[in-house]
């Protein structure tokens, strides 16, 4: 859903900041991914509604960018290329141990991120 997450938050105006874990780039870096083996034919069949690679560095919110370094499904190259393409200075990263949205297995370090990138940048008050 991060993708979609990004897109999404791509356009809507009063969206105030984006938290994202595991998000892949395009439905089509995924195809390829998954299926390496016909990934010629991916940008052929392959629909692309939403993809992320090509919205994010449009979005001026606070960002927090979340992966696992050894997810087998996403691939962590991809967190690092979406979080790259963001252009202003309000972003940060945490590039997590385990395996795909396994940020639960690091509650107390989960928590203290989400929660002091939500102090940061005032993204609970009504202002």
């Amino acid at each position: 859903g991060g993708h979609i997450a990004i897109n999404l938050a791509s356009r809507m105006p009063q969206v105030q900041g984006l938290i994202f874990d595991c998000a892949f780039t395009s439905f089509i870096d995924i195809a390829k991914f998954k299926y390496p083996i016909i990934s010629w034919l991916a940008s052929r069949i392959v629909n692309q509604p939403y993809s992320a690679i090509d919205v994010i560095g449009e979005l001026q919110i606070p960002i927090l960018a979340m992966h696992s370094q050894l997810d087998l499904s996403v691939p962590l190259r991809m967190g690092q290329a979406l979080y790259g393409k963001i252009v202003h200075e309000r972003k940060q990263n945490w590039w997590y141990s385990g395996g795909h949205l396994h940020s639960y297995l690091h509650p107390r370090e989960f928590t203290t991120k989400v929660l002091e990138f939500i102090e940061q940048y005032n993204l609970l008050s009504d202002e």
